[in-house]
């Protein structure tokens, strides 16, 4: 049914009313202030759009699709493993994290202990420094007041140069003496003509002079070896840092001296010693014991008849001699001789 004052007809295709406008326009839907029509029906809603379906795709799976399938199972298994293995990682690493955090801590404790126990240390360490800084410059200003009292032909007055000064004359007399005693040494240790040798077999009227006496001594020491008491070698050594001392006199040595030695009981002698030993050892030697009771000939009780022997029996023990005969000296043993 049309509305008074509007021209149109209804149309049920277009689900509504048409109308035609001569001169009027209608207004605007929506503007405020504005009211349907009167005598005028709602029209009824328009129908909803349906919603959209996802279409079924039919998706055939091939035979062999199925190895695919196994890949990705297999390929699933992997990346299980690879998230446990990461989260066991993790955890580990807090782990470490915290055991580490903890250790630093303690290091950081036990050294600050060390520092506080060394506290002491350091603080008598340093008064020790400053007392032996100050006794330096009392020395060094005692040597600057009294350097020319003295050494008044020194050119230097300071300590360092004082010592250094003293030093290099103390090593040239040891440098000298070293010399000194290397040729002593090689005069000592060499061999000597024969002519001195001779003086062993001298006269015991002669009297020998000491000079030859000490070169035999050093001939004998050359020529032949050094016996020790015990009647072993002996060889040469040189005293050590801490010096030597002679077991016979009981001299002390000092360091760098040449002395004998026994490698097979230890016995130590000087020089001085080991010649009069050797000496004392070769005069032994040279000269007869005298004879004993068990080295005198015993006395025979008869003498064979048919060796042609003469007696020179002398006077008996005991018995008186004869005024005209001569004097016999006694005797204890016979004495034969053949004829």
């Amino acid at each position: 049914m049309p509305s008074p004052g509007l021209l149109g007809s209804y149309d049920a295709q277009l689900g509504g009313y048409s109308h035609q406008l001569n001169a009027m326009t209608a207004p605007a839907l929506g503007v405020p202030g504005l009211q349907a029509p009167q005598g005028l029906q709602m029209p009824p809603p328009l129908p909803m759009a349906t919603p959209l379906a996802v279409p079924s795709l039919d998706v055939g799976l091939d035979p062999a699709s199925q190895e695919q399938l196994n890949d990705l199972a297999a390929k699933g298994k992997q990346l299980e493993a690879l998230q446990n293995y990461y989260a066991t990682v993790q955890r580990e690493l807090q782990t470490e994290r915290s055991s580490a955090l903890g250790s630093c801590e303690a290091v950081l404790m036990r050294l600050r202990e060390e520092v506080a126990g060394l506290s002491p240390s350091l603080a008598a360490l340093a008064e020790n420094v400053a007392q032996s800084n100050q006794l330096a410059e009392d020395i060094h200003r005692w040597f600057v007041a009294n350097g020319p009292r003295i050494r008044g032909y020194q050119e230097s007055t300071d300590p360092s140069g004082w010592l250094a000064e003293d030093t290099q004359e103390l090593r040239q007399k040891v440098d000298s003496l070293g010399l000194r005693w290397k040729q002593l040494q090689a005069v000592a240790f060499t061999e000597l003509p024969s002519r001195t040798v001779e003086a062993q077999v001298s006269t015991p009227a002669e009297v020998t002079p000491r000079a030859e006496v000490s070169a035999v001594a050093a001939t004998s020491a050359a020529a032949s070896p050094r016996l020790c008491p015990s009647g072993h070698v002996m060889s040469l050594f040189t005293a050590a840092k801490d010096g030597a001392t002679c077991q016979v006199c009981g001299a002390m040595h000092a360091p760098g001296s040449v002395l004998m030695r026994c490698d097979l009981c230890g016995h130590e002698a000087c020089m001085g010693c080991t010649a009069k030993s050797s000496d004392l050892q070769g005069q032994m030697s040279s000269s007869p014991l005298p004879a004993t009771g068990r080295d005198r000939p015993k006395q025979p009780e008869s003498i064979p008849e048919d060796v042609p022997v003469s007696v020179d029996c002398g006077t008996p023990i005991g018995a008186q001699p004869e005024d005209d005969e001569p004097l016999q000296p006694q005797f204890t043993s016979f004495h034969l001789s053949r004829g």
